[in-house]
């Protein structure tokens, strides 16, 4: 028993290495950090309109409109956009001399943004040249549109700069799951995006802190991605399938918040992982027919992940529950299934462990805590990230939540001090 116990365990070991083989690719893109990145400048002021999704975000978008009044940058025009006429927003809006837009018949942050790009559309007569999307929660640096105007200067027609987690910069410090959860931008950005966006290869897009050139919108009549939680993703698949050329440029620097508690970031993460899953049941003939092979790879190699872990994990499960069952028979094989289900978990938890092991060496200066518990987060990010095993599995079989829940803040208007 024990040899077709240790049998069955060479052969997933055998499934893991194929996984690996075929990820390769994307794993190039962990040592796109290790370039320096250019600098550029752009002599043309590009017109720039800023969409800010404000629905319910009365509390905290103050901070956000401060960082917008004290930009380098002057050739743009602020569009906050609220569901109800009676939102504070508005008034906020207005005390730092931004306009409002109110969609009453929104239900998802598309309505919001398709709704304020018809309406700019009509009724501005001199045009954009580009149009910066950012959520009412971020703080950005005081250059930030100036360097979004630069990345311009790059001939792409998608823009995302450079996402870094709020809350280190709050008066209250971030917990443990915030800082692992923040984690997240490193791996999308500095591991990613930036070596994807030097090769010409389509960037993993998120929906703040992203700039769409006119062409883009004119083409699209607005912002059509509304059939999923994750508009975002919807538009990667779509860039994929069209190859529009992506851009990520580092020196734009844009700061996310992190959920307060475990449950709210757990909520935002099955939230986009029910995205994630139905973007690509929606958009995979169009992906794989019209995308080319470097696109289409790179728009689905997250699937590769999937089944990495998850064969793993079943495998885990299954080897504990013959062990049990081997246990209460007195076979001695029970310790052989006991010791290759512990191995199978050990091969999720070690992958894990040196993905974050990388991701806190590349971005160190950037995670601002002692170093102590900079070497807490790389020991407790992987079991974090175990967490997202089950969240993509409610997610497969369609047992997540598909509606748009709110998720708590940690502190009214809170700012970055730097911004």
């Amino acid at each position: 028993m024990e040899k077709w116990i240790f049998l069955s365990f060479l052969i997933l070991c055998f499934f893991e290495a194929l996984c690996l083989v075929f990820y390769s690719p994307r794993l190039f893109g962990w040592f796109g950090a290790l370039k320096k990145e250019k600098h550029l400048e752009n002599p043309t002021k590009n017109r720039i309109a800023v969409l800010v999704p404000a629905r319910n975000e009365s509390a905290t978008i103050e901070g956000l409109l401060k960082n917008l009044k004290a930009q380098t940058y002057s050739n743009f025009k602020v569009y906050v956009i609220v569901k109800e006429k009676n939102d504070l927003s508005i008034v906020l809006a207005h005390k730092y001399g931004f306009h409002a837009h109110v969609v009453a018949d929104q239900t998802c942050k598309g309505d919001a943004l398709d709704s304020c790009l018809h309406a700019i559309m009509r009724h501005d007569q001199t045009g954009f040249d580009a149009y910066l999307i950012i959520d009412a929660d971020c703080a950005i640096e005081k250059n930030y549109v100036e360097e979004m105007n630069n990345a311009l200067a790059s001939g792409a027609q998608i823009i995302q700069g450079k996402k870094l987690v709020k809350n280190y910069h709050m008066e209250k410090k971030p917990t443990l799951q915030q800082a692992c959860n923040g984690i997240i931008w490193t791996l999308m950005d500095e591991m990613g995006n930036r070596w994807k966006s030097r090769h010409n290869y389509v960037a993993f897009t998120v929906g703040t802190g992203i700039m769409l050139r006119k062409d883009i919108v004119e083409i699209n009549d607005g912002w059509p991605y509304r059939s999923t939680l994750t508009e975002d993703v919807e538009f990667m698949n779509d860039i994929a399938a069209n190859g529009y050329r992506t851009f990520y440029y580092g020196f734009a620097k844009l700061y996310m918040e992190e959920a307060p508690t475990l449950a709210m970031t757990n909520k935002r993460r099955k939230r986009w992982m029910t995205g994630v899953v139905d973007s690509r049941r929606l958009y995979n003939t169009k992906v794989n027919s019209m995308a080319s092979i470097s696109n289409r790879y790179f728009a689905h190699c997250l699937w590769i992940i999937y089944y990495y872990i998850g064969a793993a994990t079943l495998y885990s499960i299954a080897a504990a529950i013959m062990g049990l069952v081997l246990l209460c028979l007195q076979n001695p094989a029970y310790l052989m299934a006991f010791i290759v289900a512990g191995s199978a978990l050990g091969i999720v938890y070690l992958s894990y462990w040196v993905m974050s092991l990388f991701a806190v060496v590349i971005d160190w200066k950037n995670i601002k805590m002692p170093i102590w518990r900079k070497i807490v987060l790389i020991f407790a990010h992987p079991v974090f990230y175990m967490g997202y095993t089950w969240i993509v599995a409610g997610a497969l079989l369609n047992l997540n939540s598909q509606r748009w829940d709110v998720i708590a803040r940690v502190e009214a208007d809170s700012t970055v001090t730097k911004a």
